[in-house]
């Protein structure tokens, strides 16, 4: 999507050489499938481009904003340190999901362990793996559970391991778990 919009709009954006040249464009937290996102962040390397905003916002598909471009000089490199997650819930998994909640935020409050079995690449298996560095906080505001993550060097928190967490199912969703916010670090 994102390179047929640069294109589009005229964007000129910078290619890898070699035999199959690339454009030179990173998301660096994608999303997981079936996650929607409200705060994204594209790098583009571009040559000299004016007005980019106005430009690429024309050719977006519907749905699609842009709410900032800022061009800067040189390469530019961001990291992700945290992210929240909602996730939509129909009533009943709503009304039972107090309780959880606060076990969470009381695991994730203390040092303690929050163990989750996380499923080993292109395998069946699982191993078990403590997501209590990960896990920042959760909040239950009536229909909808916001969870923040923290991103470090050495991992994060999965979407499905917040539901396994959670004692949640697809069926208990009412819509798209949403990322909803991102910080980011520049290296």
């Amino acid at each position: 999507m994102w390179c047929r919009a640069l294109t589009r709009s005229g964007v000129d954006v910078c290619f890898s050489s070699g035999y199959n040249p690339h454009p030179r464009l990173s998301l660096p937290l994608p999303r997981s499938v079936g996650v929607a996102a409200c705060d994204e962040l594209l790098c583009a390397q571009v040559w000299d481009v004016s007005e980019p905003a106005s430009r690429i916002r024309n050719c977006l598909p519907e749905g699609c904003i842009v709410t900032n471009v800022e061009l800067r000089e040189g390469k530019a490199s961001f990291h992700a340190v945290s992210a929240a997650y909602e996730f939509p819930l129909r009533a009943p998994a709503a009304r039972d999901l107090s309780a959880r909640v606060s076990a969470l935020n009381a695991s994730a409050g203390q040092a303690q362990a929050i163990t989750v079995r996380r499923r080993v690449k292109d395998s069946e298996a699982s191993r078990p793996i403590d997501v209590g560095p990960y896990i920042a906080s959760a909040v239950l505001a009536g229909d909808r559970v916001t969870v923040h993550s923290r991103i470090t060097l050495a991992g994060t928190v999965r979407v499905d391991e917040i539901m396994q967490l959670l004692g949640l199912e697809p069926g208990d969703l009412s819509g798209w778990v949403t990322r909803t916010s991102v910080q980011w670090e520049r290296n």
